[in-house]
């Protein structure tokens, strides 16, 4: 699926999930995972994690915020402290806040107090603007797919079509607002029926990223994305 992956499925998959305090660490042992979600009710979803490096076991380390240490999330002024999450299946701690009424176009920050060693700011990306998604309501996988959408600005943007008979993503750089897809790439998967028929998901997603304030001295990034879906029949 080409939607942008989400902080909490990348680490997952990439990272072990260690954990340590962030008494023990200097900003310069930092690095910020952000990501942002809007859907079509303007509800934003912004989740975080703060890790650090693990040279012995190979691996990056989840921190958890204590000692008056705290993320905090603002959007066009409005502040959150951003609620604390464990996930004890695997071991990870993440951060979360949540907004309404979002439309698009505001700007998110998050920020990370730290009395002892001092703040880190200025960790920012924009919300893409909202926009507006065309494709048939079928096609024939034997001829061409052309989907339209609004082009807003955005660092890129991607295509997901996922279903029985199909299954594939497209990306792309920026936010062109159209892509036209060639019968060759809309050919069922090994072992499927090529005469099938099926709905398939589709799911249209644009992003902004931005990478982690400097005071990060691990660094890091911080994500923004808007989707949109609509289900399609897919024939052969």
């Amino acid at each position: 699926m080409l939607r942008t992956t989400t902080v909490l499925a990348a680490l997952i998959a990439a990272l072990g999930c260690d954990s340590t305090v962030s008494s023990d660490l200097t900003n310069d042992e930092l690095r910020l995972f952000a990501h942002a979600d809007v859907d079509e009710l303007g509800n934003l979803d912004v989740v975080a994690q703060i890790t650090t490096d693990n040279p012995a076991l190979l691996e990056e380390t989840f921190v958890d915020l204590i000692d008056g240490d705290a993320l905090s999330a603002t959007l066009d002024g409005e502040e959150v402290t951003m609620a604390r999450e464990w996930v004890p299946i695997v071991g990870l701690i993440q951060y979360r806040a949540q907004f309404e009424s979002v439309g698009g176009g505001e700007i998110l920050s998050i920020d990370l107090e730290r009395p002892s060693y001092g703040d880190i700011e200025d960790s920012w990306v924009e919300i893409p603007p909202p926009f507006e998604l065309s494709m048939p309501a079928s096609f024939s996988r034997s001829d061409y797919l052309v989907v339209e959408w609004t082009p807003v600005p955005a660092t890129r943007s991607g295509l997901s079509l996922s279903g029985s008979c199909f299954d594939d993503s497209f990306q792309m750089d920026g936010n062109p607002g159209r892509i036209e897809l060639a019968p060759p790439r809309l050919s069922v998967p090994e072992g499927v029926d090529a005469q099938a028929q099926c709905e398939l998901d589709a799911t249209l997603t644009v992003v902004n990223e931005r990478s982690a304030a400097a005071g990060f001295g691990r660094g890091g990034r911080i994500t923004a994305e808007q989707v949109r879906r609509s289900v399609v029949e897919s024939t052969p």
